[in-house]
């Protein structure tokens, strides 16, 4: 009902939970900092940690990732395939992964010709939000699939 159950503080990029509370939690809810009060940043969707630990809890049946542009959410139907989803978002990563490596390439020759560091900046920023947004298509373009609801609640 929307009440704090435990709080775990995290790091720069992460948060820890027990065993004990992962094993008690049907759905688990966090943040993604990333884009609050920076101007064109997103927050983005789960990552590939959020994914691993979705796939991997049998009882966690859906996670929620509050970030700057809205609300994401991904719930278990009862024919997820967890394998097929594993192996599918395996492949989408390294897909979007590679897809983001070229383009930071592109920014670093770019930059080692004009030493511009705010344009060459701006560029990794970009290039990190189109990463997040292809990975929130791949989840969209695979929930029929693999059995899974996954959607995008947007910020008011």
């Amino acid at each position: 009902n929307g009440n704090v159950v435990t709080e775990n503080k995290g790091g720069r990029g992460s948060v820890r939970f027990t065993q004990a509370q992962l094993a008690q939690s049907k759905d688990l809810t966090h943040i993604h900092p990333r884009g609050k009060g920076q101007e064109g940043l997103i927050g983005g969707t789960f990552s590939d940690a959020d994914l691993q630990l979705f796939n991997k809890q049998n009882n966690l049946t859906t996670m929620r990732a509050k970030a700057a542009e809205g609300t994401y959410s991904i719930s278990k139907k009862k024919n997820f395939d967890s394998s097929g989803f594993r192996n599918y978002m395996n492949d989408q990563r390294k897909i979007n992964t590679d897809k983001q490596r070229m383009t930071q390439k592109k920014l670093a020759e770019q930059y080692y010709k004009d030493r511009d560091y705010k344009k060459y900046s701006q560029g990794l920023d970009t290039a990190f939000n189109d990463f997040l947004v292809d990975q929130h298509n791949s989840l969209r373009n695979g929930a029929k699939k693999y059995g899974y609801d996954y959607t995008l609640e947007r910020k008011k």
